[in-house]
């Protein structure tokens, strides 16, 4: 099997995100084609890992001399002798696989350059202006990636074009402006922040937009469905759902909302409610509060019937006013019961509500554990 790697460009010091993995599903499938679309599937659902990058990125920096690679070398001797100064050679863990990458900026002319180095897609090298007003433009040496560039981004291609290449075409074609001088020792933090920034931007949309997937998929000889698709957007929307948990429950960690000494007891109750979330995990949290405290069905009822009903009672209600709001409405009745209670409103690192899961049954839980014990025997 052939992993197939995207890489999303238009980062300011010339960060090419790698989506490793994240069309792997359309790789898959052409590789097996005895085998049925949904063994596919299965295997990529197992695989998250490798189905969306990280959210959060740390440079690692390498021993100076550590990068062996002449290829870059050369690069980086073609834009020192135009002034460039080097930040020195890190390494990104983009598991499974590893990016090197060399930082340089040349200060008088507010340009940033990044020389990658990745066992796939090879070595290649960024030019970047990043300008006062927030515009970015950035002309690399890679071939176009076919994704969207976040607003006031823009990426030019010129494929396999050598450093001096690059720096002519930057210099006579980006927009005159005030430029952003970037010290050297900025560029790793910033190389960091502007990967979250981008992943934060593409995550919010769902990830790949079915068309960037269709356009990648149809250049790589590949044909999609919206299966496929369906699939690679919901891990995204899974992934990053998680990332946003992630978020909510370390700014709760630091912010005082807890006292040290309540959030290990309390930290399996604490539940984060924003606008955005994937309706299912809405449901997911209604049914949390609804397993504790809602009236057992009668004898003969039918529990696929109610639950199939709750699911498209959420559906409607974040359709029509949002997930906050529709989780609000709709867990009034249970609020104040067996410990389930609104705690605060989250501004940052966005809008969003806490609230805390009913109180588990000690019951239940000594059931539980004597089951345990008894399967252990």
């Amino acid at each position: 099997m052939q992993t197939f790697l995207m890489i999303v460009g238009g980062l300011v010091v010339g960060l090419l995100l790698f989506l490793v993995g994240t069309i792997i599903a359309l790789r898959l499938f052409v590789g097996s084609k005895l085998k049925m679309i949904k063994e596919v599937l299965e295997r990529l659902a197992a695989d998250a890992s490798t189905a969306v990058p990280p959210f959060q990125l740390k440079l690692t920096p390498l021993p100076e001399g550590a990068s062996q690679d002449e290829r870059v070398s050369t690069l980086a001797q073609e834009l020192q002798i135009r002034g460039f100064e080097s930040a020195g050679d890190f390494v990104a863990d983009l598991t499974p696989l590893e990016l090197n990458v060399r930082l340089l900026a040349q200060r008088d002319l507010g340009m940033q350059a990044a020389i990658y180095s990745h066992p796939q897609a090879g070595v290649w090298v960024d030019l970047v202006t990043r300008y006062t007003d927030g515009r970015v433009v950035c002309d690399t040496s890679l071939r176009d990636h076919l994704m969207e560039s976040m607003p006031k981004k823009q990426i030019r291609f010129h494929p396999a074009a050598s450093a001096s290449e690059l720096y002519e075409q930057h210099v006579a074609l980006r927009p005159p402006g005030d430029w952003r001088h970037i010290p050297t020792a900025d560029l790793p933090s910033l190389f960091e922040s502007i990967y979250a920034e981008e992943l934060e931007w593409r995550g919010s949309r769902g990830g790949p937009t079915p068309e960037e997937i269709a356009r990648v998929s149809e250049r790589d000889g590949t044909t999609v469905t919206q299966e496929m698709i369906d699939t690679i957007r919901g891990r995204w929307q899974e992934a990053f759902h998680e990332h946003r948990l992630s978020q909510l429950r370390e700014a709760v960690t630091q912010d005082g909302t807890f006292r040290d000494d309540e959030l290990d007891s309390l930290d399996d109750r604490l539940l984060f409610i924003y606008d955005g979330m994937p309706v299912s995990a809405v449901g997911d949290a209604l049914e949390s509060v609804r397993y504790f405290l809602e009236e057992p069905l009668e004898d003969g009822a039918d529990e696929a019937a109610r639950a199939e009903r709750h699911a498209r009672e959420v559906a409607d209600q974040v359709t029509m006013v949002g997930a906050r709001v529709a989780f609000r409405e709709l867990s009034t009745p249970y609020l104040g019961k067996e410990g389930f209670q609104f705690r605060t409103a989250l501004q940052a690192p966005l809008p969003a509500d806490l609230y805390l899961l009913p109180e588990s049954d000690p019951a239940d839980e000594e059931d539980g554990e004597d089951e345990d014990d008894n399967a252990d025997r």
